[in-house]
Protein backbone atom coordinates (compact mmCIF):
# COMPACT_ATOMS: atom_id res chain seq x y z
CA UNK A 1 0.00 0.00 0.00
CA UNK A 2 1.30 3.53 -0.64
CA UNK A 3 3.11 5.37 1.42
CA UNK A 4 2.28 8.99 2.78
CA UNK A 5 -1.73 8.62 2.78
CA UNK A 6 -3.66 10.03 5.34
CA UNK A 7 -4.21 7.60 8.04
CA UNK A 8 -7.59 5.64 7.85
CA UNK A 9 -10.20 5.80 10.17
CA UNK A 10 -8.92 4.05 12.86
CA UNK A 11 -5.81 6.92 13.21
CA UNK A 12 -3.03 4.35 12.41
CA UNK A 13 -1.05 4.83 9.09
CA UNK A 14 -0.15 2.45 6.32
CA UNK A 15 3.59 2.88 7.57
CA UNK A 16 3.23 1.43 10.81
CA UNK A 17 2.27 -1.81 9.28
CA UNK A 18 5.04 -1.60 6.95
CA UNK A 19 7.76 -0.97 9.55
CA UNK A 20 6.16 -3.45 11.88
CA UNK A 21 5.31 -6.36 9.18
CA UNK A 22 7.36 -9.04 10.93
CA UNK A 23 6.07 -8.23 14.74
CA UNK A 24 2.44 -7.73 13.22
CA UNK A 25 2.26 -10.26 10.56
CA UNK A 26 1.82 -13.43 12.31
CA UNK A 27 -1.10 -11.90 14.71
CA UNK A 28 -3.09 -10.41 11.38
CA UNK A 29 -2.52 -14.10 9.61
CA UNK A 30 -4.19 -15.55 12.57
CA UNK A 31 -6.86 -12.70 12.84
CA UNK A 32 -8.03 -13.17 9.38
CA UNK A 33 -7.35 -17.33 9.30
CA UNK A 34 -10.15 -17.20 12.26
CA UNK A 35 -12.39 -14.41 10.46
CA UNK A 36 -12.46 -16.28 6.99
CA UNK A 37 -13.30 -19.45 8.54
CA UNK A 38 -16.00 -18.21 10.67
CA UNK A 39 -17.26 -16.18 7.82
CA UNK A 40 -17.51 -13.01 9.66
CA UNK A 41 -15.26 -10.41 9.72
CA UNK A 42 -14.70 -8.26 13.14
CA UNK A 43 -16.76 -4.35 13.27
CA UNK A 44 -13.55 -3.07 13.67
CA UNK A 45 -12.33 -4.09 10.32
CA UNK A 46 -15.77 -3.28 8.91
CA UNK A 47 -15.69 0.65 10.29
CA UNK A 48 -15.59 3.40 7.32
CA UNK A 49 -16.18 6.61 7.73
CA UNK A 50 -18.41 8.00 5.02
CA UNK A 51 -17.78 11.78 3.21
CA UNK A 52 -18.66 13.33 0.16
CA UNK A 53 -16.10 14.38 -2.61
CA UNK A 54 -17.30 16.70 -5.45
CA UNK A 55 -17.64 15.50 -8.73
CA UNK A 56 -17.97 18.80 -10.53
CA UNK A 57 -17.62 22.29 -9.94
CA UNK A 58 -21.14 23.48 -8.72
CA UNK A 59 -21.70 21.76 -5.48
CA UNK A 60 -24.89 23.14 -5.29
CA UNK A 61 -26.62 20.10 -6.64
CA UNK A 62 -26.60 16.89 -4.55
CA UNK A 63 -25.90 14.28 -7.88
CA UNK A 64 -22.79 16.21 -8.57
CA UNK A 65 -21.21 14.81 -5.41
CA UNK A 66 -20.05 11.50 -4.90
CA UNK A 67 -19.67 9.18 -1.49
CA UNK A 68 -16.72 8.03 -0.69
CA UNK A 69 -16.50 5.14 2.36
CA UNK A 70 -12.70 6.27 3.45
CA UNK A 71 -11.42 2.17 5.46
CA UNK A 72 -9.24 0.96 8.20
CA UNK A 73 -5.73 -0.18 7.17
CA UNK A 74 -6.53 -3.59 8.28
CA UNK A 75 -9.20 -3.72 5.89
CA UNK A 76 -7.30 -2.56 2.98
CA UNK A 77 -4.74 -5.07 4.11
CA UNK A 78 -7.40 -7.91 4.05
CA UNK A 79 -9.22 -6.97 0.92
CA UNK A 80 -5.44 -6.55 -0.83
CA UNK A 81 -4.40 -10.06 0.44
CA UNK A 82 -7.81 -11.43 -0.83
CA UNK A 83 -7.52 -9.86 -4.34
CA UNK A 84 -4.47 -11.30 -4.91
CA UNK A 85 -5.34 -15.13 -4.44
CA UNK A 86 -8.31 -14.37 -6.31
CA UNK A 87 -5.87 -12.53 -9.39
CA UNK A 88 -4.78 -16.27 -9.96
CA UNK A 89 -7.95 -17.78 -10.74
CA UNK A 90 -9.72 -14.42 -12.70
CA UNK A 91 -8.51 -15.71 -15.83
CA UNK A 92 -10.46 -18.83 -16.16
CA UNK A 93 -13.49 -16.93 -14.73
CA UNK A 94 -13.87 -13.71 -16.86
CA UNK A 95 -14.53 -13.90 -19.93
CA UNK A 96 -12.49 -12.26 -22.88
CA UNK A 97 -15.76 -9.54 -23.40
CA UNK A 98 -15.10 -8.28 -20.21
CA UNK A 99 -13.01 -5.50 -20.53
CA UNK A 100 -13.86 -2.64 -17.51
CA UNK A 101 -11.92 -3.26 -14.31
CA UNK A 102 -9.95 -6.12 -15.65
CA UNK A 103 -5.60 -5.55 -15.71
CA UNK A 104 -4.58 -5.30 -19.31
CA UNK A 105 -7.74 -4.77 -21.05
CA UNK A 106 -9.70 -0.93 -21.09
CA UNK A 107 -13.34 -0.11 -21.49
CA UNK A 108 -12.87 1.77 -24.46
CA UNK A 109 -12.45 -1.53 -26.28
CA UNK A 110 -15.65 -1.72 -26.16
CA UNK A 111 -16.24 1.49 -28.04
CA UNK A 112 -13.99 0.00 -30.69
CA UNK A 113 -16.04 -3.44 -30.99
CA UNK A 114 -19.49 -1.26 -31.79
CA UNK A 115 -17.66 1.49 -34.34
CA UNK A 116 -15.83 -2.21 -36.09
CA UNK A 117 -19.55 -3.71 -35.97
CA UNK A 118 -21.14 -0.67 -37.71
CA UNK A 119 -18.27 -0.66 -40.17
CA UNK A 120 -18.97 -4.11 -41.10
CA UNK A 121 -22.68 -3.42 -40.77
CA UNK A 122 -22.56 -0.72 -43.29
CA UNK A 123 -19.74 -2.22 -45.69
CA UNK A 124 -21.59 -5.80 -45.77
CA UNK A 125 -25.40 -3.81 -46.11
CA UNK A 126 -26.38 -5.29 -43.01
CA UNK A 127 -28.89 -4.13 -40.34
CA UNK A 128 -27.40 -3.77 -36.94
CA UNK A 129 -29.01 -3.02 -33.53
CA UNK A 130 -26.76 -1.44 -30.55
CA UNK A 131 -27.80 -2.06 -27.33
CA UNK A 132 -26.57 0.19 -24.44
CA UNK A 133 -27.40 -0.45 -20.62
CA UNK A 134 -26.41 1.44 -18.20
CA UNK A 135 -25.73 -0.50 -15.03
CA UNK A 136 -25.83 2.61 -12.71
CA UNK A 137 -26.21 1.19 -9.10
CA UNK A 138 -26.08 -2.01 -9.95
CA UNK A 139 -24.33 -3.26 -7.19
CA UNK A 140 -27.40 -1.99 -4.78
CA UNK A 141 -29.75 -4.20 -7.29
CA UNK A 142 -27.58 -7.49 -6.82
CA UNK A 143 -28.96 -10.54 -6.01
CA UNK A 144 -26.90 -12.19 -3.50
CA UNK A 145 -27.84 -15.24 -3.31
CA UNK A 146 -27.09 -15.48 -7.05
CA UNK A 147 -23.62 -14.73 -6.75
CA UNK A 148 -23.02 -16.94 -3.90
CA UNK A 149 -24.32 -19.86 -5.74
CA UNK A 150 -22.46 -18.52 -8.72
CA UNK A 151 -19.05 -18.38 -7.08
CA UNK A 152 -19.94 -21.94 -5.23
CA UNK A 153 -20.41 -23.51 -8.73
CA UNK A 154 -16.82 -21.92 -10.19
CA UNK A 155 -15.41 -23.84 -7.08
CA UNK A 156 -15.23 -21.09 -4.09
CA UNK A 157 -15.58 -22.15 -0.76
CA UNK A 158 -18.23 -20.25 1.52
Amino acid sequence: MPKGKTPRSNGIPTEFFQECIDEISPTLLQAFSAMLKNGETSKLINKGLITLIPKSEDHAKLRNWRPITLLGSLYKILAKTLARRLQVFLPNIIRPGQTGFVKGRSILDNTFLAQEAQDWAEESNQDLVLLLLDFEKTFDRIEWSFLFEALAKLGFCP
